[in-house]
């Protein structure tokens, strides 16, 4: 039984494709957040930029988390069917 063709699994693939690319999103943002807290008036630009920024990555890890979530969760119950079709196709090839 060849698995790749199944398409529970390639949207297990597909899934595991979009949490590592959000990840890798999340990288890029946070590579150029600036870090320094910003306090005097003058600074308000930067402030209002750093808020936006901590808001998308709070959006990002949201999803990130949610989605990784679930990318587990399809995967155990995924492996799980797939080593009961193992099973029973083992089961019927042997002799009684």
């Amino acid at each position: 039984m060849n698995f790749l063709s199944n398409i529970w699994v390639v949207l297990w693939l597909v899934l595991g494709v979009v949490v590592a690319l959000l990840a890798l999103y999340r990288k890029t943002i946070t590579s150029h957040e600036d870090d320094i807290v910003h306090v005097t008036s003058g600074e308000s630009r930067v402030l209002a930029e750093q808020n936006a920024t901590a808001q998308k990555i709070e959006k990002i890890d949201f999803w990130g988390k949610s989605l990784t979530i679930v990318l587990v969760a399809y995967g155990l119950i995924l492996a799980a069917w797939i080593l009961y079709q193992l099973w029973e196709q083992s089961s019927k090839l042997t002799p009684a």
